[in-house]
């Protein structure tokens, strides 16, 4: 979607070196070789198509977007606090945001 929201197509099977036409329309592309993700769409290349084109119906808000580059760019899960203890657990460590700085003095001590 990069093409359609920089106002460059109108659609993102507009943008010449998208793949979209072959991974929605079944469109043959001698570049391009389906990932292991698009083959879990379906059983079969309609069901595949079906969902991947249903992936492109409702627009992604831009705030939306820039909080899962932010988390990408930082390596940090998004979701509720149920989602990331799930991470911490499965990880066996901390994830988030940390406080950046040395930390500060303990007073009583």
């Amino acid at each position: 979607m990069n093409p359609v929201a920089a106002s460059m197509v109108k659609h993102p099977g507009d943008y010449k070196w998208s793949s979209y036409r072959a991974n929605a329309l079944g469109e043959t592309n001698a570049l391009l070789r389906h990932h292991d993700t698009y083959h879990r769409l379906g059983l079969d290349n309609h069901q595949r198509q079906q969902a991947y084109t249903g992936l492109f119906e409702h627009l992604i808000e831009p705030d939306d977007i820039r909080l899962v580059r932010n988390a990408v760019m930082c390596s940090m899960p998004t979701g509720d606090n149920r989602f990331k203890e799930q991470i911490e657990s499965a990880l066996n460590r901390k994830v988030g945001y940390a406080h950046r700085g040395r930390p500060g003095k303990r007073r009583g001590i």
